[in-house]
């Protein structure tokens, strides 16, 4: 799963308590060069605060379809420890992320990384996972640096911008993908290890209005989820 690591911090790891979301279709064929005259925004640029549902996919395990909703504000300051920026994930049932399976196997899971730490929560239990000192804090907004245009495609009915990026976590001559929406940068789709998982964004849901509360830690989750991530 994509995991943070160094400066480029992510859990996209992808963390709303939101209803489950309807499955979209995410393709995972290369994109296509439909428009040779299309000029890409350069440089890249992540957003620094968002909020979006979309299908998460495993494609190695023919897992499909899992419904996420991902919140994400580089502004955001934690009024406990006036630490800048929080990303929350929240993953439907049956998700594959590899922390959220070392915890609660098979169950719905939020990533929220928030004042430091990154917490596991799930419907009746949570716990605190790992520090950003150790690489889980949210994904840092100069991630994208050094992008290499690949072409359009058309995800989930938008035509979108594709670019491929060295990896978060490095693995092999593994990349990282990020397609945006052609015109206003809107997020399409996110791969990691070159298709190992992908995110794909539902647009009619993509908003940069992002709530505070979205980022609220509930009582009772210092404890540690267990000795791997201490």
């Amino acid at each position: 799963g994509l995991e943070p690591s160094g400066g480029r911090l992510l859990s996209v790891v992808l963390l709303l308590a939101v209803v489950p979301i309807s499955p979209l279709h995410a393709s995972a064929t290369a994109p296509a060069r439909d428009d040779q005259h299309h000029v890409p925004p350069t440089p890249l640029v992540w957003p620094t605060k968002f909020v979006a549902n979309g299908t998460e996919t495993f494609p190695s395990s023919n897992t499909s379809g899992l419904g996420f909703s991902f919140a994400y504000d580089l502004s955001y300051v934690d009024p406990l420890t006036e630490i800048k920026g929080a990303q929350r994930i929240f993953r439907n049932a049956g998700t594959l992320d590899n922390q959220c399976q070392a915890v609660r196997p098979g169950e719905t899971c939020t990533q929220l990384a928030v004042g430091g730490q990154r917490y596991l929560l799930f419907n009746d239990y949570c716990c605190r996972c790992c520090s950003w000192a150790h690489g889980c804090g949210p994904l840092g907004a100069t991630w994208t640096e050094g992008a290499t245009f690949r072409g359009t495609r058309v995800v989930a009915g938008e035509k979108c911008d594709v670019y491929h990026i060295a990896a978060v976590e490095p693995v092999g001559n593994k990349t990282d993908s990020l397609s945006v929406h052609v015109g206003d940068g809107r997020l399409c789709e996110l791969d990691t290890h070159s298709g190992e998982e992908q995110f794909v964004f539902d647009p009619s849901t993509y908003t940069t209005a992002v709530a505070a509360n979205l980022f609220a830690r509930p009582d009772g989750c210092d404890t540690w989820c267990g000795p791997k991530y201490a």
